[in-house]
Formats: structure tokens, sequence, C-alpha cells
């Protein structure tokens, strides 16, 4: 996705955020922006870690987007999720 893409989808997605329409918005989210946040992420943070980790315990709360962030960036061998 080029920046100009990414900063109009931005833009629509704050646009149904500040409308109320949370469902719509997160929606939006998944679909036309988690890709991109995801390929930022990592290109900002690559180098921090140098190699994969043996295993990652993650407790999924309300988003799950942390747990993929952290999971892309540290590949775990072994990833563990707890929910409740």
């Amino acid at each position: 996705m080029e920046s100009q893409d990414f900063k109009e989808c931005v833009a629509e997605w704050l646009k149904l955020q500040k409308a109320g329409e949370a469902k719509e918005a997160k929606e939006y989210y998944y679909a036309n922006l988690f890709d991109n946040v995801i390929k930022q992420f990592n290109a900002r943070e690559k180098g921090s870690m140098d190699e994969p980790v043996d295993v990652l315990f993650s407790i999924l709360g309300f988003s799950p987007e942390p747990i993929v962030l952290g999971a892309k960036l540290l590949q775990p061998k072994t990833h563990t999720l707890v929910s409740t």
C-alpha cells in the first residue's frame, strides 16, 4: 500500500471512529490497515531482535493486535496463547 493510500485509509478509519461507528471502524481497520501496520512495525523494529525466540506466551485481551505484532517480530518457535 502506498503512503498516500495508507493515509487515506487512516483518515477513513478515523472518520468512522469519530462518527461512533465502532464496529464498522474495527472491521475497516482489520480489512484495510492492519496488514500495512504489521509491515511498518516490522520495518521500524527490524534489528531489535537478532534471532527468533524459542517460546512466546501471550495473554489475549481485548485486541489481538499486540499479540500479532509481537509474534511477527519475535518469530517464536512455540507460541502459547492464553485467553479467558
